[in-house]
């Protein structure tokens, strides 16, 4: 109110002035117009197609980031793959958080520039031994008996059909986490790329037990998930107002819980605080 109050100001004393303040004077309605719209301009959110019993980090974290936010929401679901078109719709203002990050997406959307999320790193699970070390090197992995599924439009942080001769299974992108991990305990594939609290959650007792697991190093100790949002004049400018939020908000117990929440502490705080720079 006080900012429309102050635009009409304006407008009523502007042909009292001189030319060169004429100029500064609409300048500054331009921008109170435009704060005025990027104000209302709503923002869809893009969340994960999760069941009700799913992990879900990105939802966690995003209640404590929008917390900050004054601007309408609108949440849509969608796979990985749906999630990257409707960022490219520049007739919208779309975010999607939990991604990685990618030379190719940094180019093609706003990428925020801190973390949302900190993962462990990814591991591969295999129903065969395949080495002695707790640690695996997938270009070592030559066996083309393997069978290793992967999921299509799933980034996982480098090429995986780079590695030896192992025989990929795509699968399609609307197959969930639990859906794999649950083909994998049937045995419908050798190995399986996932995250440690992934699998913890979704497999059985005795899958647990009995599959091989391992840290690869073509992943580090963690992975992290960024913001993405439509890149327009909107989308780089929330960007940068939600990189201002994370960096304020990392700072505190109930971000640090909406992540914690899902891992076992004493994985996830020296990551988390690796990442931020904090102390939990």
């Amino acid at each position: 109110m006080q900012r429309i109050d102050f635009v009409l100001h304006l407008i009523l004393t502007y042909y009292s002035v001189d030319k060169m303040l004429r100029v500064k004077i609409f300048f500054i309605l331009c921008f109170g117009f435009s704060a005025n719209v990027m104000a209302l301009q709503e923002v869809i959110w893009i969340g994960e197609v999760l069941d009700k019993n799913s992990l879900n980090i990105n939802h966690t974290t995003f209640q404590e980031i929008k917390t900050k936010l004054d601007l309408p929401i609108k949440y849509v679901h969608a796979n990985t793959a749906r999630s990257l078109r409707l960022l490219s719709d520049k007739s919208l203002l779309s975010c999607r958080g939990n991604l990685r990050k990618t030379p190719e997406r940094d180019a093609t959307f706003a990428m925020s520039k801190l973390p949302q999320v900190v993962f462990p790193g990814l591991r591969l699970y295999s129903h065969v031994p395949l080495s002695e070390s707790d640690t695996i090197d997938l270009k070592t992995v030559s066996s083309s008996k393997l069978l290793l599924a992967v999921q299509q439009a799933r980034n996982y942080g480098f090429n995986v059909e780079s590695f030896g001769k192992l025989e990929i299974l795509n699968l399609h992108a609307s197959k969930r986490s639990s859906t794999l991990i649950n083909m994998f305990e049937k045995k419908r594939f050798d190995l399986l790329l996932e995250y440690p609290n992934v699998f913890a959650k979704y497999a059985s007792k005795e899958l647990i037990s009995q599959a091989f697991e391992y840290s690869i190093t073509q992943s580090g100790s963690y992975s992290l998930g960024y913001i993405a949002c439509t890149d327009s004049v909107e989308g780089r400018a929330l960007i940068k107002k939600l990189d201002d939020v994370i960096r304020e908000i990392a700072q505190t117990d109930a971000f640090f819980h909406a992540q914690a929440q899902w891992f076992k502490y004493s994985t996830i705080s020296p990551l988390y605080n690796d990442v931020y720079k904090t102390n939990f």
